[in-house]
């Protein structure tokens, strides 16, 4: 009967010796992965937080270059509406001329009348370049403005699809340690089991032997 309990014992003690082993060879991969893991993580981290830097910094510009481009906007539209104002005042002015022609007599009064048309008309002509000039910064600044945007909206999604591989590889460490973690729980209740048994075993044995 002692020779029975005696291979008992040794195979709890075989069994106790490979759970440690094997939990202690768990933990230290369970250890190496997770520093591995940690490395890449804060590598990437750090790799995002210059970028995010950067990218805001160029974000920021783009909002100032965007402002810059409607303060510019606006101005031209003023201008535009001045002189749209004093080109109405023109043809105002040329129709009057034109009407009054007819009712000069005097050859040099209507030369004179003539050259006033001619001057008016050479003033709206002005005008009108004028008023294209500032069409022109109208649409260069809204070109610019929507070139500005697409990059603000590419830094954007930079910033996301970043962050979002950095939350990625957060995940994949948080499913790995919980799977390791119980399955290292597990371990630990298999090796306190024949713990458990072994102290049993030498308990009764020493008890066994006193009777």
């Amino acid at each position: 009967m002692e020779i029975k309990i005696g291979k008992w014992f040794i195979i709890i003690a075989l069994s106790l010796i490979l759970c440690l082993g094997f939990y202690f060879a768990q933990s230290c991969k369970v250890y190496h992965k997770h520093s591995v893991l940690k490395g890449q993580y804060d590598a990437l981290k750090n790799t995002l937080d210059a970028e995010v830097e950067m990218r805001d910094r160029a974000i920021k510009a783009k909002e100032e270059e965007i402002e810059e481009l409607n303060t510019a906007i606006d101005s031209a539209n003023v201008v535009i509406t001045e002189k749209q104002k004093e080109s109405k005042s023109k043809d105002v002015e040329i129709k009057e001329l034109e009407s009054l022609y007819p009712t000069l007599k005097d050859k040099d009064e209507q030369i004179e009348n003539l050259k006033q048309q001619a001057n008016v008309w050479k003033e709206q002509f002005f005008l009108a370049q004028e008023i294209i000039t500032e069409k022109d910064t109208i649409i260069f600044s809204l070109t610019e403005k929507y070139n500005a945007q697409v990059e603000i909206t590419k830094q954007w999604i930079a910033k996301y699809d970043r962050e979002l591989a950095l939350r990625k590889l957060a995940e994949e460490g948080w499913k790995m340690s919980d799977k390791r973690i119980v399955g290292l729980s597990l371990q630990s209740k298999v090796t306190k089991i024949l713990i458990v048994a072994a102290g049993g075993y030498i308990l009764y044995d020493k008890l066994k032997k006193e009777n």
